[in-house]
């Protein structure tokens, strides 16, 4: 793979697996109130890299719609090559959510039939 720029360097690290879109609850008191951030641990290797210096990219599936088109921005903001990922018109993307209770963190995964799955 080659960078987005046009450059013809190869990238360095190239990483493989499902990026999903994640909704983490704000307080523990306040399970209603969520922040939206990006999670998947390839993913964020592939960005923390990229931060790094290197020259990543990233292989997946994403869905076509406004989750999908944001993981897609988040890798572009962040120089992570993204020819290897798939838009899905048939598929969304992979969501999930964290809520904070008296034993850490608990998580829902909403990414059944999900493009990446």
């Amino acid at each position: 793979m080659t960078k987005d720029d046009g450059a013809g360097e190869s990238a360095a690290i190239v990483a493989i697996g499902e990026a999903m879109v994640e909704f983490n609850a704000v307080r523990s008191d306040s399970p209603d109130t969520f922040v939206r951030g990006f999670g998947g641990d390839t993913s964020n290797m592939a960005i923390a890299a990229a931060r790094l210096g290197a020259r990543t990219a990233y292989v997946s599936r994403v869905g076509d719609d406004a989750f999908g088109r944001a993981l897609l921005r988040l890798w572009a903001d962040e120089r992570v090559d993204t020819r290897g990922v798939a838009t899905d018109p048939s598929a969304s993307t992979g969501v999930y959510f964290v809520t904070h209770g008296p034993a850490g963190h608990e998580f829902s995964y909403l990414r059944a039939g999900s493009a990446a799955t």
